[in-house]
């Protein structure tokens, strides 16, 4: 595509300026339209404030501007970059992944921590019970008949003791 450069004049605080271009005209004349409102205003306000003076402190503002807006792209740019190098990284593991071999899966029974053969009978032997009462003394008296090492049956409240057992109850329904 070739540069087609052109002529545009426009009008700053009264001057007229010819510029040659490839800018499209609209652009070259919304930058000189913003110009030069923020000349007119600068002078307006501080009569001592030349156009000269006017257009450096412009250029100053530009000038500072484009530097923050520099600035922030770096910044972008850089944490683009970081992403990039975290999403090759990610796309590597989940290839990796998917090209490894599936895990043999665990039977279930293995998942769960083997329990007590005794503790097995209490629970199917609790279960027979008439009334949940029942089951829950003879519950409670394996409790007491495990103290041995552990102190911590006598000191449980029944109502800790009730939610133990129902916890092993639900335990054993999900077994069997």
């Amino acid at each position: 595509m070739e540069n087609t450069k052109k002529k545009i004049t426009v009008e700053i605080i009264g001057d007229s300026l010819t510029l040659i271009t490839d800018e499209s005209d609209d652009f070259v004349r919304d930058i000189a339209l913003r110009l030069n409102r923020r000349m007119t205003e600068l002078t307006r306000n501080n009569f001592r404030i030349s156009k000269y003076d006017a257009a450096l402190l412009c250029a100053l503002d530009a000038m500072g501007e484009k530097l923050k807006a520099d600035k922030r792209i770096h910044t972008v740019e850089s944490q683009l970059s970081v992403a990039q190098l975290e999403i090759k990284k990610l796309k590597e593991q989940l290839a990796a992944a998917e090209a490894a071999p599936a895990p043999a899966a665990k039977p279930a029974q293995e998942e769960k921590k083997p329990v007590d053969e005794s503790l097995s009978q209490m629970i199917r032997a609790a279960s027979d019970g008439e009334t949940s009462e029942d089951r829950v003394r003879a519950l409670e008296n394996y409790l007491d008949s495990k103290k041995s090492g552990e102190g911590e049956s006598s000191s449980r409240s029944r109502e800790d003791k009730i939610k133990y057992i129902e916890s092993l109850l639900r335990g054993s329904d999900s077994n069997g």
